[in-house]
């Protein structure tokens, strides 16, 4: 589930649990994503890369879902 797969990117990020609040942003960002590259499916196929299979919408979705984590300060510098 989508929670389930955020959760795991949290602990792996950023060593902790998400608030509630931090996945329902993260699912409406998703959810924007998935859209806009579902609409675009050459932008979808550019970055996921043209061997991938499946899903391009998802599969992009989730690359720039990994890359918001990634992109936190509590990911950059950790205390």
């Amino acid at each position: 589930s989508f929670d389930a797969r955020i959760a795991e990117a949290y602990l792996r990020c950023l060593g902790r649990k998400p608030t509630a609040p931090e996945i329902d942003r993260l699912r409406q960002f998703h959810d924007e994503r998935h859209a806009q590259y579902a609409a675009d499916a050459s932008a979808a196929k550019l970055l996921v890369g043209k061997r991938a299979t499946g899903d391009h919408a998802e599969t992009a979705a989730w690359i720039a879902t990994a890359r918001v984590l990634m992109n936190l300060d509590e990911f950059i510098t950790r205390e």
